[in-house]
């Protein structure tokens, strides 16, 4: 009778939990946490609030080790003789990838240079008290192109030229306002989407395992939906292994297809930690560079 009844218990355990060393292929947690911090992002304005991903770097970098360690660290001020004025530009725009082109508010050369001090870098680290700061010697008006969450965009910019710096560094002529949380937002850390036609279907991008062999994996999905953002979790299902396999530590594009409830519309694609995500609409073929993130 002993017996019998160990045999139950054991039936019972592999009924409810499913082969006791199989495979977990169930999809992962809906990232609904990831939503929180976007609770209040209006998706619906127009003109949508520009959701700031990326700022651009000087395109040949830095000639000394000490301009490099300064933009690091957020230091930079006029040098002497270089007077920034504190009027705004007459006008400042952005020209999305779609052709469409929006106006916004203007800011003045002297509120770049703050603004330029204000971007994510290692500000916090006590070692950059002693690094000294970047001079910045012109400024001129012009355009320059910044990440934000619908693709590359061309906008209104303040171009600084700099001792330290080959070539030019750019800043935002817009003013906070333009931007969600007056400046740029935390990016996810991979991935991206290519939006369908109708807006129900996102081809979300990311750097995986290979899609065949011993080293390789599947990957299922989650998400999670409210009025002003979509979240969208993965999970990696590897491939059964035989015996010792030596595997690369390699990265492949990999595709997952996220069939949402609504249309995506003006609403922020995120990563299940909540990061902002680049979503480009219909057209562009999918390319996934390093990082996951598609073009558009």
């Amino acid at each position: 009778m002993a017996e019998r009844a160990i045999l139950l218990v054991v039936a019972f355990l592999v009924a409810a939990c499913g082969a006791p060393y199989g495979p977990d292929t169930g999809p992962p947690n809906r990232p609904t946490a990831a939503l929180n911090a976007w609770k209040d992002f209006p998706a619906g304005a127009q003109p949508r609030p520009i959701v700031w991903l990326v700022n651009p770097g000087p395109a040949n970098g830095f000639s000394t080790d000490g301009g490099k360690f300064a933009a690091i660290c957020g230091r930079y001020a006029p040098a002497d003789g270089f007077n920034p004025s504190n009027i705004p530009a007459a006008s400042a725009a952005v020209t999305w990838p779609s052709g469409d082109r929006t106006s916004y508010p203007a800011l003045s050369p002297r509120d770049a240079i703050t603004g330029l001090s204000l971007l994510p870098g290692d500000q916090k680290n006590p070692q950059c008290n002693s690094v000294a700061p970047l001079r910045l010697t012109s400024a001129r008006l012009g355009e320059a192109g910044i990440g934000t969450d619908r693709g590359n965009a061309r906008v209104t910019a303040w171009i600084f030229t700099a001792t330290g710096v080959i070539g030019e560094l750019a800043y935002p002529a817009l003013a906070p306002s333009a931007f969600w949380r007056g400046g740029m937002v935390k990016q996810g850390s991979s991935g991206g989407a290519i939006v369908s036609a109708d807006g129900l279907v996102l081809t979300y991008a990311f750097v995986g395992a290979a899609p065949t062999g011993p080293c390789g994996a599947d990957y299922v999905s989650s998400v999670a939906e409210s009025v002003s953002a979509v979240a969208v979790a993965i999970k990696a299902i590897p491939h059964a292994a035989e015996g010792n396999v030596n595997c690369d530590a390699v990265g492949y594009p990999r595709t997952v297809d996220v069939h949402l409830a609504s249309p995506l519309g003006g609403r922020v694609l995120l990563d299940s930690d909540g990061g902002a995500l680049i979503a480009c609409a219909a057209g562009p073929k999918l390319i996934t560079p390093p990082g996951g993130r598609p073009p558009c």
